[in-house]
């Protein structure tokens, strides 16, 4: 909002820098910016309407001329009353003011860049795009450049009134979207006591609501002590349902579903076992189930030998029936044939199950080998795992023996020359220097020993690490199935894990502490707001204070200048009075001619100087045009910048209308 104050006053019209002569226009600046001066009401305004220069504007358009006056004050536009601008320029000034204050204006950039100064050339250009811009906006008056130039006060009159009321309307929406924006920032860090007294409330009724949601939750009312003796599935779902109050009785099942159980159960069976070979070394799992296997087979052979049984009877049955007992069954009676029908159906019935028992159980055995071999395989290749870790801890173990004697040949060799340094210095006498290499290499040998004892005790720790892993290793093998080293493994593993979780969460509470620091390090909106205002204000202050010790050294300059110029035309006005005197009163002539040409010669030198003096004068005047055209280049960069704040601003205004409404499409 920053720019948007500084451009509330004097957007366009913004004056360019007095030159020290017009003390009066200065003035008059002073009286457009007093606040007694601002219309409170449309007849104060047109009351407080000044007499200006009516230039170009005919007896017929002095009353519209007057009502765009009026119009341009009570929308805020005081410039109008500087006296000495023409209506032209105040016409053009208001139409830009006016465009650049509408809240949805399309205006160039140029608009905002108005000067009253500038030639007839600029401003007709700028009329021109007065003009586009009025047509992007919409306004239902088609003004031409022609019209703005000849001052066609009645047209332009019904044009600033539809432009007014734009300003008006941005202006109420730039209130509403203000308002809307300080509310909400005032219910982000305070509270209304009527909203204390809401929050204490739903505070006071949210245990009710608890209780009320939870009436017809499952509340668990007793629990199973031995859950694990419990073997079947319909009795674990049973003793769930009774710890919640619910009681469900079972149903009789058919012969099917108690066949199926029964599948269910040897399958079980079968993967219990499968379970528990898993742990045994290769040579007895190959054992053990090739002594499996060979009673699998003993019992399915009997099995099939008592069902070839069964079919040779069958057979015989029939037979009978075909042969010799056809004319005995024709001669039974009724009851008789019904009877040998059901022997008949149960023997088929007998039959029909032991073959799919039969069925069942081949699969059921195809399954047990396949899985069995796959137990074989991993054991295998865990084994070969192993065995290459080992060859890898024995290389390991080799390398480091090897550099351990190496360390140790060093060491002999280091040993043996200070004995002979010791022998040299106890015959004769040895220099400083001989005796400093002396003194680095005893040093050099106590440290090798130091990591020769270092490296002794590292290399028997990570062989009681590597022994220690060989003997889990096989305890693993052997005893996998010990439940309590299962939990003892499975509780290391998740203490690990639970480490490096621990580890991770700390980093990350280290990286969200940075980055926290980082972002509070980052100044908000509003204290940019009040650094840019304080920075703005001590710029301000100093640039006074410059120019005011630049106008005193100037001054100081031009007084000490004319000084030394006064000093020298009195130093030259005695001394010509003294050669006057003395020429009178003198007779020589040679003295007279002396005098003229002395006086002659001071003459021209105060001519040079006034040259001199001319000469800087135009070059500071030339310099100070120079700067003029500066500041003005300056002042429409500043102009520029205004507008782009306001419409970055504005823009931000949208982009924040624009989240509330996502996050209110994301409530919903």
């Amino acid at each position: 909002m920053f720019g948007t104050h500084l451009r509330s006053g004097s957007s366009v019209g913004t004056p360019s820098t007095p030159r020290q002569g017009s003390s009066s226009h200065q003035q008059q600046l002073v009286k457009t910016a007093t606040p007694s001066d601002q219309p409170n009401s449309s007849s104060d305004s047109s009351s407080a309407t000044p007499t200006t220069n009516l230039e170009g504007i005919s007896e017929k358009n002095l009353n519209d001329y007057q009502q765009i006056l009026q119009i341009l004050l009570a929308a805020g536009y005081f410039r109008v009353r500087i006296s000495t601008l023409t209506p032209f320029d105040k016409i053009l000034g208001g139409l830009c003011w006016c465009i650049s204050n509408s809240y949805n204006a399309d205006a160039d950039v140029e608009m905002l860049s108005y000067e009253e100064e500038a030639n007839i050339g600029k401003k007709i250009k700028l009329s021109e795009k007065v003009v586009l811009a009025l047509r992007r906006m919409g306004c239902p008056q088609e003004l031409s450049p022609v019209q703005i130039q000849g001052l066609d006060c009645p047209f332009i009159l019904k044009v600033f009134s539809w432009l007014v009321q734009k300003v008006f309307e941005s202006r109420v929406e730039n209130k509403e979207r203000i308002q809307r924006y300080s509310e909400l920032q005032f219910s982000r860090r305070y509270e209304l006591p009527q909203d204390q007294k809401d929050m204490e409330q739903y505070n006071q009724a949210l245990p009710y609501l608890d209780s009320i949601r939870g009436i017809y939750h499952p509340k668990r009312k007793f629990k199973h002590q031995q859950r694990n003796v419990l073997k079947s599935e319909w009795g674990h779902v049973q003793t769930v349902l009774l710890e919640y109050g619910i009681e469900f009785k079972k149903i009789e099942r058919s012969q099917q579903e108690k066949e199926d159980k029964s599948k269910l159960e040897r399958q079980l069976r079968a993967q219990k076992q499968a379970s528990r070979t898993e742990s045994m070394d290769a040579s007895q799992l190959n054992n053990q189930n090739l002594a499996e296997l060979d009673l699998d087979e003993e019992a399915r052979e009997k099995k099939i030998q008592e069902l070839k049984k069964l079919v040779e009877q069958n057979e015989n049955f029939y037979n009978n029936i075909s042969a010799s007992g056809a004319s005995n069954l024709i001669n039974l009676g009724a009851v008789d044939i019904i009877k040998l029908k059901e022997e008949y159906d149960e023997k088929t019935r007998d039959f029909m199950g032991q073959q799919e028992n039969l069925q069942s159980e081949q699969m059921l055995h195809k399954r047990q080998v396949a899985q069995l071999t796959k137990q074989i395989e991993n054991q295998k290749v865990i084994y070969m795992k192993a065995k290459e870790e080992f060859n890898a801890v024995k290389q390991e173990y080799e390398k480091a023996s090897e550099t351990l004697s190496k360390f140790k040949e060093y060491n002999e060799q280091v040993q043996n020359k200070i004995t002979e340094l010791q022998t040299q210095v106890q015959n004769q006498e040895v220099d400083q220097t001989i005796l400093s290499k002396l003194e680095t290499l005893i040093a050099l040998n106590e440290a090798f020993k130091k990591q020769e004892a270092d490296f002794k005790t590292n290399c028997q720790l990570q062989l009681q690490e590597l022994k220690n892993s060989i003997s889990q290793l096989e305890l693993s093998f052997n005893d996998s199935n010990d439940p309590i080293v299962q939990l003892s493994q499975a509780y290391a593993n998740d203490t690990e894990k639970m480490k490096k979780i621990r580890k991770l969460a700390a980093k990350r509470n280290r990286e969200l502490a940075i980055i926290q620091s980082k972002i509070d390090e980052i100044p908000s909106r509003t204290e940019l707001s009040q650094y840019e205002r304080r920075f703005t204000e001590l710029y301000a202050q100093i640039s006074t204070k410059l120019d005011e010790t630049k106008k005193y050294f100037v001054s100081y300059n031009t007084l000490s200048s004319t000084c030394t110029f006064l000093e020298q035309e009195v130093s030259l006005l005695n001394s010509i009075a003294d050669f006057f005197q003395k020429a009178v009163q003198s007779q020589d002539k040679k003295y007279k001619a002396w005098m003229i040409n002395t006086v002659s010669d001071r003459v021209e030198k105060v001519k040079q100087t006034k040259t001199q003096m001319d000469t800087k004068l135009k070059d500071t005047e030339k310099k100070r045009d120079d700067l003029q055209n500066k500041y003005n280049e300056l002042v429409s960069k500043q102009r520029n910048y205004f507008r782009a704040v306001k419409e970055f601003q504005n823009e931000m205004l949208k982009n924040e209308e624009l989240n509330k409404r996502l996050k209110m499409l994301q409530q919903q």
